[in-house]
């Protein structure tokens, strides 16, 4: 087990939610309760896992260029960014995620070179490029349907960390193409 480094903290302002971490990220998203179909969910358990071993795992992130789909606040690819990574790509079906991944971003003061953000649908996005890390929770909502049922999720690990047991959902399996591929998908 590793030790827990996120050390968040969360402040509600009306129908939005400010977490912090320890090493310096700020996040804003919305409140459960917000009354709209396209809202920026909360963070939660999984996301916690996921921030947690990157805090914890510097160096495996330090320099590459990460994946963030179905990235909702952007979270997983912002603490990415936090702890060294050369570049984020958020992509998220919610037209209304664009513009919260753009304002953490300058919240978090990274440069415009450092992160794109994308409105789009797995199913048709073609990135420019190939990825070092993906990190990957999906559902959101609204989830575009055959997301939830061409896989299996499986929190994953670069593959000299578990071996060949990996599971990536279909719909991901594009912006995976080197073997040595890294990814977290959480359930």
């Amino acid at each position: 087990m590793i030790a827990n480094l996120l050390q968040r903290t969360h402040e509600v302002h009306g129908e939005q939610m400010l977490y912090r971490f320890g090493n310096g990220l700020v996040v804003k998203t919305e409140h459960l309760g917000t009354k709209t179909s396209f809202r920026i969910l909360g963070l939660g358990s999984p996301q916690n896992t996921l921030l947690n071993y990157m805090v914890n795992f510097p160096d495996t992130i330090r320099n590459k260029d990460v994946f963030d789909p179905f990235a909702g606040s952007g979270v997983l690819g912002l603490m990415a960014l936090k702890v060294g990574a050369h570049s984020a790509t958020f992509l998220d079906i919610n037209p209304r995620a664009v513009e919260f991944q753009t304002e953490n971003a300058r919240l978090n003061h990274f440069m415009g070179e450092q992160f794109s953000c994308h409105e789009g649908d797995i199913r048709t996005f073609r990135p420019e490029r190939q990825f070092d890390w993906l990190f990957a929770n999906p559902p959101f909502v609204p989830t575009p349907e055959g997301i939830t049922d061409r896989g299996i999720a499986l929190n994953c690990v670069p593959k000299h960390e578990v071996g060949e047991i990996r599971v990536i959902p279909a719909c991901l399996e594009p912006f995976v193409l080197d073997p040595e591929f890294g990814a977290f998908v959480l359930p």
